[in-house]
Formats: C-alpha cells, structure tokens, sequence
C-alpha cells in the first residue's frame, strides 16, 4: 500500500485554485449526498472523490469556471464509476441524479466515464485512506458494536477531510490522513488506548511521524 500510495500522489492545483476549488467542493458535496441516498459505501464514496480530482488535476487548465456543468458532469460519471467498482447494486445513471443542479442524458455520461476512464488509464483501484483505515482497524481488537461504530466514526471524519481540497497537497497521503484520523478517534474513545496504540501505528506504517 505505502508503495501504491507514492505513485498516485495528486498535486495541489485546485487548492490553489478558489474558484475552481470552489465549484470542486459542490460537486462532491452533491456525490456524498447520493452515496447517503443510497446507502453506498465509504470506499464509494473516497473513490468518487479520487477519480474527479484526478481527472481535474489532469484537465486543470480546461477546467473554465464560467462551465461548472462540466466539472459536475465529471463528477456524476466519477460516482457511477466508483459504484460499478464497489456497489453490487447501481442504479440507472438518470436515478443516480439526485436532487442535481445539472441532468445529463446516459449517452453524454457515458462518454464522459469514458473520459476518465481513458484519462486515468484505467487505474480505478487507487490507495485511499481507506484502504489503511480497514487494514490498521483490524490491528487494534474492537468487537462487535465497538468496532462498528469505531470505523463508522473514521469513515465520516476522513470523508469530511477529502471533501476539503486543501487536504489535496502530496504532503497529506493516505497512510498520513488515515493514521491521524485514526489516532483521533480512538482518543474519543479512551485515550489510553490511543497512547498505546501509537507506537504500532508509526511501526506499522513506517514513518516517522503522524501528519
């Protein structure tokens, strides 16, 4: 994973973009919103985003605020992607548009999946925090109801961190984010463990310090 992560660092072009950061951040607040409605998981979720903000990073110089359909058509074909990953059941492309600024026609979401698709060279299993999240929450022993509501917690937070583009720079990798938000949770919960668990965190994923 930490060898993954390196090769798919995305640069921080619409942090340093208001504007475009800007209309990004509706758009994903409009994909959250329909992996709510139906009831998809936090890795649908975390690989919508990536999938949009790779595929921005890549057309950041077409990406012309007076369209922001444009960016909001990416970001509906970046949720249908992501479900067809995760999802055993995906819903038609015109239900997928829930309460949607802009409705696209199939056919025109379609070839723009296929834009991305093509643009991200068909790399659509990118590391995400939450690749690290399941992996570590393995390592700590919560059961049962505990546990549930431990990665639920995790989940949320780091959903909330990815929706922020300022949290796009290549300083803040998924091992990076998924540890720290990990080590914030578990302070919810007894701080004890969190000092504890610490050391195996830096252990397991070898660095020197949490971001």
């Amino acid at each position: 994973l930490m060898l993954m992560e390196k090769e798919e660092e995305i640069r921080d072009a619409l942090a340093e973009s208001p504007i475009l950061g800007g209309i990004r951040a509706e758009a994903v607040e409009w994909m959250l919103s329909v992996v709510v409605c139906y009831s998809f998981s936090a890795q649908t979720a975390a690989l919508a985003i990536n999938y949009l903000d790779r595929f921005l990073d890549s057309f950041r110089r077409n990406c012309h605020s007076e369209k922001p359909w444009t960016i909001h058509l990416a970001a509906v074909a970046s949720l249908s992607l992501a479900a067809k990953v995760e999802e055993t059941h995906v819903p038609l492309l015109l239900n997928l548009q829930v309460d949607s600024k802009y409705v696209f026609e199939s056919k025109t979401i379609q070839k723009m999946e296929m834009l991305i698709l093509s643009t991200l060279q068909w790399k659509m299993n990118p590391v995400t925090p939450l690749s690290f999240l399941h992996y570590i929450s393995s390592k700590i022993g919560f059961k049962g109801y505990l546990c549930r509501d431990f990665v639920r917690r995790c989940e949320s937070l780091l959903l909330a961190v990815l929706a922020d583009c300022r949290f796009m720079s290549c300083s803040c990798l998924p091992s990076s984010l998924a540890t720290a938000t990990i080590l914030f949770v578990l302070k919810s919960f007894d701080p004890s463990i969190a000092g504890e668990f610490h050391g195996q965190l830096i252990g397991i994923l070898g660095i020197s310090q949490v971001s």
